[in-house]
């Protein structure tokens, strides 16, 4: 008796042997599917990265600016700070990530 549960693990409890385990079997290969032609996202990826990095920028100089006219800067504004630092070095890195691949890609680099 065979039992198909998913299209990659199939069961057979026909047999007695101790080898009679769950075997893999490899996908049915997809005939309507191709994977798309080599493009280059890199500016595409850091224009919304840096988006984000400028609005983060503003929003945050905003709050800056109006606690400073309140005189009421705190522990909190500290924290703000440090994790937009932290957010920024993030996307630095990043960025330079995304320039090395490309660079490794655009010179057949294995």
């Amino acid at each position: 008796m065979r039992v198909v549960g998913c299209p990659r693990f199939e069961l057979d409890f026909g047999t007695t042997s101790a080898s009679s385990r769950g075997t893999m079997a490899a996908p049915a290969p997809s005939t309507g599917f191709q994977m798309p032609p080599d493009e280059n996202h890199a500016l595409a990826l850091q224009t919304v990265w840096w988006t984000e990095v400028a609005i983060a920028t503003v929003f945050i100089g905003l709050r800056f600016w109006a606690r400073s006219l309140k005189r009421s800067l705190g522990l909190d504004d500290v924290v703000m700070a440090a994790s937009w630092v932290s957010f920024v070095l993030f996307y630095c890195l990043l960025d330079c990530s995304l320039i090395l691949s490309w660079l490794m890609l655009m010179n057949d680099y294995p």
